[in-house]
């Protein structure tokens, strides 16, 4: 191939295949129309040769951003650039497109020289019009589109599409006219004016000149557009655009403008305007000639285009049509030959042989002769005919009476039409089943028995079941339906209500709400008229019952009472390890409650002393003995950072304020919660007095220094104002007020002076001198974050404007310092994210009621905060404000505790001895009552966490002892679920004793310590060791499924000397010797004798003895 044309974005899509081909020779065409970025693109390292073509003076490249067109010259092509640092170029100057007179306006005022080639001298002139250029100037305002953010001007919208049309009924096709204008709204509001007033114009080009640049066309018109009393040109003044304006037509130019503002505002169009003054081609008026008669006819405004309507002139044609009538019509340019004109004159022609003139318009066909005549038919009736009918084939419509053979009555039927299966107009006289007539006509031949006919008139009937003789609405033919009507009715009851007509009361249920007394609890409940009151229905919350163990019953009303329910709590006479008496459920005071369950009730007060120095107010159960005290209920009452007292319960840190935030100016005042991040005013600082004024926005720090001129204006009472320039006068006055302002309180005792002056504080209205309370805002610790407070009162200073101003919004600018370090400026999306990751795996888990609610809530608060991010990140918000630090803080702790505990319940299902020996360990199941027990405390605990709305270090420390405590216990219930350790407990003193001392320490009312954990930890390895439990190896399930399948009695099971069990069947006592399966030890005996190496496996089956009685071991 040896020529390649593409586009420059071509060549980018397609660069590599550009890179291939690796042309030499490379032609830009419109080089200067084109990006500097985009010419670089067609070149390779292969090219030679790099013609640029293309014309500076006209449009520049488009780009998308003004910005960096007019401040870093984007817009500038590398064509132009070279062109302006005088890189050697050629310039073709003979052109082939103008006309010499369109070419005169662009040479020499933009081209230096243009020269024309000869093929431009030999155009035409442009038909119906005086002259070929015309500039037809007027001073016709403008108009805004707000819409676009552009410009239009109707007037001159109006003139170019009426000259369009002008010239194409001169006889210029729509293709050889273009419209240009220099504004998208002028545009706009061309094309709706074209679809509304001129259709004809659909084939004219409507453009803006940025997009016609490189086309031409024979005629342009162009709307300059602006026209305005400023004499602001916009575009206008842009010499690339006037250029292409202007050089776009080949015949004819005719432009439309206000040239008083043009060339007021710029040097070329002044050029122009000289040009076209030289050539008498501008004026008010644009002169139309008409081809037929010479006439002139001046346009200045578009309804001087009517006397044009046809696109001649104001005469009349009078031309011989072929009819020989003459041409009514106005001079008109296209059809002279006038075979597309109508003749509309009266016909007159003859067009019967009686001489009947056509009453038709001339240009139609005559066709029959119309006029009517009296004419006689053969039945002999006279009807009046159109003259050209033949009375003889006319077929009589006049109606007459005949019999009708169907039925036999007489109808009217037209003279020519046979009687037999005429329809017949008599009513007929059938009575319907119903009782009423057939109100069709005589049809004896559609259904003559009437057995498909139905009666379409009113019902007349009741409703069906009515008792008021409500009638039906339904046709006679249509089911009737029950009554709907409402009426009153009084029930047995006495009750008057509203039902329905139908309605059968004997069924009804009187529904009226009436309070009646249940006999058998005595309470008063409001139930339905027709509802017999019983307990099972009471709705009382409480029961009046005394159960038999004396305690009144606490279920509701309704609910059977039992004292086997009882769940009073009654004083058992135990004292607890706690050294509180033992308390619990009255239906359980006779079972021995696991000491764990007992602990948890027990109801004395706790008196723990709390980290912040206040007393515990929890029981001694809810306190789990002191070891996780209840959270502090005392008001916290400490002074918050902006001035208000903190409201919430005691704890470590106080939570963001949630009173009214006080942050105040003349502008507005902040509505958001104290303790939220606030918003500065961007209004301009009020701030000002005629000797000095602050130049900064009200929510900045004051450019100005404080006034101390004194105030020139007067009190109420006519004395001088005590105050100072551009402050806030004092209602205070020296003379009448002198007791509140100078006895009763002083800071340096200037007060009394005759020419001290007072600031005015308007949160508590005292004035205060203000040297004294200018030392008073200064003395402050830099250190200490606080709004400054009044010194006679304390109430806090909050205005932000005036003397103290700048003090206020430094404290302002450094309590919202603090609130974007307590919210971390909000954003804690990554920390959340892992939580919510770490959370996952945890939901699934079901069985402990504690624990799923916490981990319920914990994805519930993390999936919210997810949520509230992602919606302000949607929103574009400046701080994404998802929780505070607290909340996260508490989040994470919580989530911490959630795991933790999770491990201790996993631990205890799959691997329970874990936790005692790593080196020990075994496949057992625990219990069923200790597993109950454990799940239990997990839950309790989990419940504690829930309920806690922060927890504290103090808190944190001691979760933690307590879920290494829960950890420990796990492994004791384990070594309890043991087969051997009921029999161990009471034939071992140590192994009892051991027991008893783990417990003295798990039901304590202390926290383990560290050699606490490690005691317990030693005797939990000499449990687990004297236990013996490593010696079964199978779960408890399996154990207990192989020893009842064996079917033996105690003491048949034994182990090898390395803990591996056997069986010996039939009597128990061993008769012969063997190999263990495991690991090949010596088993078994002789004689009934067992070896001594060899032990009885009491785990197995819990026998104390071996069952052949005389078994002794070798």
């Amino acid at each position: 191939m040896d020529i390649v044309a593409a586009t420059t974005s071509g060549c980018a899509k397609y660069n590599k295949l550009v890179r291939h081909l690796a042309p030499k020779i490379v032609v830009m065409e419109e080089a200067a129309e084109v990006l500097e970025a985009h010419t670089l693109v067609p070149l390779t390292s292969k090219c030679e040769h790099f013609i640029l073509i293309g014309d500076h003076q006209q449009l520049r490249p488009s780009t998308s951003s003004y910005k960096l067109a007019k401040d870093f010259n984007l817009a500038v092509s590398m064509f132009e650039r070279f062109i302006e640092l005088g890189m050697k170029h050629v310039t073709l100057s003979l052109q082939h497109r103008m006309r010499p007179e369109v070419a005169r306006l662009i040479a020499p005022a933009i081209y230096e020289s243009l020269e024309n080639d000869s093929s431009v001298l030999d155009y035409l002139d442009v038909k119906g019009v005086k002259q070929n250029v015309f500039f037809l100037a007027h001073e016709v305002l403008e108009k805004a589109d707000n819409e676009q953010k552009s410009h239009l001007n109707p007037h001159e919208a109006e003139i170019s599409l009426n000259l369009a049309r002008y010239l194409i009924q001169q006889g210029y096709l729509p293709s050889q006219i273009t419209v240009l204008t220099t504004y998208s709204g002028q545009l706009l509001y061309m094309l709706q004016l074209r679809k509304r007033s001129f259709e004809s114009l659909s084939g004219v080009k409507i453009t803006v000149v940025d997009n016609y640049q490189g086309e031409e066309n024979d005629i342009i018109i162009l709307s300059l557009v602006r026209s305005n009393i400023d004499a602001k040109i916009g575009f206008l003044a842009i010499e690339n655009r006037v250029c292409v304006a202007l050089s776009r037509a080949k015949q004819g130019l005719y432009m439309i403008g206000n040239m008083g503002s043009l060339d007021s505002k710029s040097k070329l169009w002044k050029s122009i305007h000289k040009t076209l003054d030289e050539n008498n081609e501008i004026g008010p008026q644009l002169e139309l000639v008409c081809q037929i008669h010479g006439t002139e006819t001046k346009i200045k405004c578009p309804n001087d285009f009517n006397a044009v309507i046809e696109g001649g002139c104001t005469e009349k044609c009078n031309a011989v049509l072929r009819c020989g009538h003459i041409c009514p019509s106005m001079c008109h340019i296209q059809d002279r030959d006038h075979l597309v004109k109508r003749c509309t004159k009266p016909c007159e022609r003859y067009v019967c042989i009686k001489k009947h003139r056509c009453p038709k318009k001339c240009f139609e066909n005559c066709g029959n002769c119309m006029v009517k005549l009296d004419k006689e038919l053969p039945c002999g009736h006279v009807v009046k005919l159109p003259c050209y009918v033949n009375e003889l084939d006319y077929k009589c419509v006049v109606l007459v009476e005949k019999m009708l053979p169907d039925c036999g009555h007489i109808g009217r039927v037209h003279c020519a039409v046979d009687p037999k299966g005429h329809p017949c107009s008599i009513p007929c006289d059938f009575r319907l089943y119903c009782g009423h007539s057939c109100e069709r006509k005589c049809h004896v031949n559609d259904d003559p028995e009437h057995k498909e006919s139905i009666c379409r008139k009113p019902c007349g009937k009741n409703n069906k079941g009515c008792k008021k003789n409500h009638r039906c609405r339904q046709m006679c033919w249509e089911e009737c339906n029950p009554c709907q009507y409402t009426i009153n009715h009084k029930l047995p009851c006495n009750h008057e209500i509203k039902i329905q007509c139908s309605t059968d009361v004997n069924d009804y249920k009187c529904k009226i709400k009436v309070k009646k007394l249940i006999t058998e609890c005595q309470h008063t409940n409001e139930f339905d008229c027709s509802v017999t009151p019983q307990k099972s229905l009471c709705k009382a919350k409480t029961c009046r019952t005394i159960l038999s163990c004396g305690h009144k019953c606490m279920k509701a009303c309704k609910e059977i009472c039992s004292s086997a329910n009882c769940q009073e709590l009654v004083r058992i006479p135990r004292i607890l390890s706690c050294g509180h008496p033992e308390f619990n459920f009255c239906n359980k005071r006779n079972e021995k409650a696991p000491m764990e369950a007992v602990l948890e009730l027990c109801q004395e007060p706790c008196k723990g002393q709390l980290s912040c120095d206040h007393q515990c107010t929890g029981k001694c159960g809810q306190c789990f003995q002191g070891r996780l005290h209840k959270q502090c209920e005392a008001d916290c009452n400490r002074q918050l950072v902006c001035g208000h007292t903190c409201k919430e319960k005691c704890s470590d840190r106080c939570p963001p304020c949630k009173e009214a935030c006080q942050s105040k100016c003349p502008h507005s005042k902040c509505k958001a919660r104290c303790g939220d991040l606030c918003s500065t005013c961007e209004e301009r600082c009020t701030w000002n007095c005629p000797h000095k004024k602050c130049s900064k926005k009200c929510g900045e720090l004051c450019d100005r220094d404080p006034c101390d001129e004194p105030c020139n204006k007067s009190l109420k009472c006519g004395h001088p104002c005590i105050g100072l320039c551009g402050e806030e006068c004092p209602t205070q006055c020296r003379i009448c007020n002198r007791t509140e302002i100078v006895d009763e309180f002083f800071l340096l005792g200037t007060e009394g002076e005759e020419d001290s002056r007072f600031i005015f504080l308007p949160n508590c209205k005292h004035a205060i001198e203000v040297d004294g309370m200018d030392y008073w805002m200064n003395k402050a610790s830099e250190n200490e974050i606080g709004l400054r407070a009044c010194p006679r009162c304390k109430t806090p200073i909050t205005s932000i404007s005036g003397r103290y101003g700048n003090v206020t919004r430094q404290v302002y600018r450094d309590v919202e310092k603090v609130k974007k370090l307590y919210y971390a400026e909000g954003n804690f999306v990554n920390e959340i994210n892992n939580i919510s990751v770490r959370i996952s795996p945890l939901k699934v888990r079901k069985g402990c009621e504690g624990l799923s609610q916490l981990v319920d809530e914990l994805e519930r608060r993390v999936n919210g905060a997810i949520t509230k991010a992602n919606r302000m990140r949607k929103q574009k918000a400046p701080v994404i404000v998802t929780m505070t630090k607290d909340q996260l803080e508490l989040t994470k702790i919580q989530t911490d505790i959630v795991e933790k505990l999770m491990k201790i319940w996993d631990s205890a299902t799959q691997n329970p001895a874990s936790g005692a020996s790593s080196t020990e360990e075994r496949q057992l199941e625990m219990k069923e009552a200790l597993a109950k027990l454990l799940v239990k405390s997990i839950s309790r605990l989990a419940g504690n966490c829930l309920s806690r709305r922060k927890l504290e270090q103090q808190d944190v420390d001691d979760f933690t002892h307590e879920i290494e405590r829960l950890d420990l216990v796990k492994c004791y219930y384990f070594i309890l679920s043991a087969p051997t350790c009921n029999f161990l407990a009471t034939t071992q003193h140590g192994f009892s004793r051991a027991l008893q001392d783990i417990e003295t320490f798990f039901h304590g009312t202390k926290k383990l310590s560290t050699v606490d954990i490690h005691k317990v930890k030693q005797l939990l390895q000499y449990l687990l060791k004297t236990s013996n439990t490593r010696g079964i190896g199978i779960p408890e399930s399996e154990r207990k499924m192989i020893v009842q399948a064996m079917g033996l009695r105690q003491g048949h099971w034994y182990k090898c000397p390395n803990g591996h069990v056997y069986c010996i069947t039939e009597c128990g006592g061993a008769m012969v010797e063997s190999k263990c399966n495991e690991c090949g030890a010596k088993i078994g005996g002789g004689s009934h004798r067992l070896r001594n190496d060899n032990d009885l496996a009491q785990e197995m089956d819990g026998a104390s003895t071996s069952a052949w009685p005389d078994n002794r071991f070798n």
